[in-house]
């Protein structure tokens, strides 16, 4: 259709003449995905700063802006669009270019059958990279549909270190521990715990709450509710509140459906796995799996946590940072390892690393419980090393050849690479 390719047309023309938006660079470093010859999938949570990690790549890989195809299909010109006029964005660039260009497009995936193509572009040898903010976009069914075609790249809120880069405040060095500085940098933790990492709300100086509350409901409305036509709103409110309140917690579906049949709400435990799995598609949460061995214990109960502590913020404004942290922690894991792990038998360990290392959280060890479960977790699954990640302290417990390292959260999540090898 005329009228979509001249729309097409300006959007392209207009972003080249604009030039790339200011942006301020993240940590990850992944130009070189571009040159594998796949499409480079960029997924995660609305508003984690999937777009501007396209301008980044732009930046960083120097192409001509005239060789730059950008399109975002959540553009209000491109209403109507549908996969049909896919084949417009190419007749639309050959007339402005006889150069090849090389595709940046953005939240693709709300266009019906969008990978038919992706698929035709990367065997035409273009270099692609898309977007999209639901886990379908790389579900089983997509993969076979790109048949090897896209390699994946999962970007999150910010870290830690992003977050002071975002506030204009040097990284400080490993010498942090033995600083008057360490007082300061502990205090800007404890609001990246309770707002968390969306950068708009780390740049806001205020109304964070307020910013919070739209993409919620963007998210619950929106990616869940309308995308699944989820019939009882209320219900599902419940089950997403039911959620933030076991942070840290396993629970089972049975014990959720036993609460809502309480109050009166007639829903089967198989439409709270499904809540829970519309939840995960649209990067709302994330599953925690014990590591037990036997198969139907690991399916009965599971810990879930928000892909952010600001989403937690509007469930949970407790003065307590206990389930914060611990929400931030599985966050930081997750985020090296696109995996979580715990243990419950007689002790319960928060998180167990890949390599078999475990982890606890709590804000303070005064209580001495948590060392105690970490000593006999480690005395029993021949562990050497592990890790409480409190508030503050900083200290090491050697016992029976086993060392226990302390260590204040702020401190971990700027220098990772001491844990997460």
């Amino acid at each position: 259709m005329q009228s979509m390719k001249n729309e097409i047309k300006k959007i392209i023309l207009e972003f080249q003449q604009n030039g790339i938006p200011d942006f301020i660079s993240r940590e990850t470093k992944i130009s070189s995905l571009l040159k594998t010859g796949m499409a480079l999938i960029i997924t995660g949570p609305r508003r984690a700063g999937k777009s501007y990690l396209m301008f980044q790549l732009m930046k960083e890989t120097k192409l001509p802006m005239e060789q730059i195809v950008y399109i975002n299909f959540e553009d209000n010109r491109l209403a109507e669009f549908n996969y049909k006029n896919f084949e417009d964005i190419i007749d639309a660039y050959k007339e402005l270019s006889e150069l090849k260009p090389v595709f940046f497009l953005d939240e693709i995936h709300i266009i019906d059958k969008w990978w038919l193509f992706i698929r035709r572009l990367v065997d035409q040898k273009y270099v692609v990279c898309i977007t999209g903010s639901n886990a379908k976009l790389l579900s089983k069914e997509y993969a076979t549909h790109l048949a090897g075609r896209g390699i994946e790249h999962l970007q999150l809120p910010l870290t830690f270190t992003e977050y002071l880069k975002f506030k204009k405040i040097k990284k400080p060095d490993k010498n942090i521990l033995f600083s008057n500085k360490r007082f300061e940098i502990n205090n800007l933790f404890k609001d990246y715990l309770i707002y968390g990492g969306f950068p708009s709300v780390v740049l806001s100086e205020e109304n964070q709450k307020k910013i919070l509350n739209s993409y919620f409901n963007t998210v619950v409305y929106r990616d869940i509710i309308t995308r699944y036509n989820i019939t009882d709103e209320g219900a599902f409110n419940i089950f997403l509140k039911k959620l933030a309140e076991n942070i840290g917690n396993p629970f089972k579906y049975a014990g959720i459906e036993r609460l809502m049949h309480q109050v009166g709400l007639d829903i089967t435990r198989k439409t709270l796995i499904n809540y829970s799995q519309y939840a995960n598609n649209a990067f709302f949460i994330f599953k925690s799996i014990d590591i037990r061995s036997s198969v139907k214990r690991r399916e009965m109960e599971r810990k879930i946590y928000l892909v952010d502590n600001g989403y937690l913020h509007l469930f949970y404004s407790d003065n307590d940072l206990g389930k914060p942290l611990e929400n931030a922690v599985a966050i930081w894991i997750y985020n090296h390892y696109k995996e979580l792990n715990y243990f419950r038998e007689n002790e319960e360990i928060d998180f167990i690393l890949p390599n078999g290392i475990p982890i606890q959280v709590c804000c303070d060890t005064t209580n001495e419980r948590e060392i105690k479960s970490l000593l006999k977790y480690m005395e029993y699954s021949k562990q050497k090393k592990g890790y409480i990640i409190t508030l503050d302290e900083d200290k090491i417990i050697k016992e029976n050849n086993i060392e226990i390292h302390i260590l204040p959260a702020y401190y971990a999540f700027l220098y990772p690479e001491n844990i997460l090898k």
